[in-house]
């Protein structure tokens, strides 16, 4: 248990770096991106890149809205398993947003975070399975 508890620490620690760059960038979206962008390739952190397709399928502050680019980030932290990015990455693919629209992908990228625990997924792949 105590050595459960060192490795959940350590991780916090990892992940500190970053988040604690993006607090400090507030409302700069530009830095933000960065900062986004380093722990995405750089730090190999999904949640980096989570976070910059977030910023780019919303076109955030001073962040030109890409969504093409959006899918590529949600799909790299998808990879690495990141519940998140999945669940947004099978609605780019329901939708078509950035990508073409294939509904058989969206389900497969559904299950998959589904399966990973995700609620909304599940609720996804109901509601995609009814139509």
């Amino acid at each position: 248990m105590k050595s459960l508890v060192l490795l959940a620490a350590s991780l916090c620690v990892l992940n500190a770096g970053y988040i604690k760059e993006a607090l400090s960038a507030k409302d700069d979206h530009n830095k933000l991106a960065q900062i986004y962008e380093d722990a995405c390739d750089k730090e190999k952190k999904a949640s980096g890149c989570y976070n910059l397709a977030v910023l780019y399928s919303r076109g955030d502050g001073n962040v030109k809205k890409d969504e093409a680019k959006a899918a590529m980030l949600y799909e790299k932290a998808c990879d690495q398993n990141f519940s998140m990015a999945c669940s947004n990455l099978g609605y780019v693919y329901e939708n078509g947003k950035g990508v073409k629209e294939d509904v058989e992908k969206a389900r497969e990228i559904f299950t998959k975070s589904c399966k990973n625990g995700l609620k909304e997924a599940c609720e996804n792949l109901e509601i995609l399975g009814k139509n």
